[in-house]
């Protein structure tokens, strides 16, 4: 989706920033643990069972990004104006 609405923008998976509804960042205590599934798993009696709910992530692009994206945006219109 971000392909089509930037037409072809290029977004790499760390520029993205992940962050609960209260706009907390999400970051992993440990690189290789899940940081998200120990939002939906909890400990019982037969090791980790599912913890039923909702829980919403953000997904932030960060303003220079955006801004980056918005310039090359600009640029791309101009060119297609200059071109008619």
């Amino acid at each position: 989706m971000w392909n089509a609405y930037t037409e072809g923008f290029p977004l790499e998976i760390d520029d993205i920033i992940m962050r609960t509804k209260e706009w907390v960042e999400i970051k992993p205590l440990n690189p290789d643990q899940d940081v998200i599934a120990r939002q939906f798993f909890k400990s019982g009696k037969g090791g980790l069972t599912f913890k039923a709910g909702h829980c919403i992530i953000l997904f932030h692009i960060p303003n220079a990004i955006y801004n980056q994206y918005l310039d090359d945006a600009e640029r791309k219109e101009m060119e297609r104006l200059q071109e008619a």
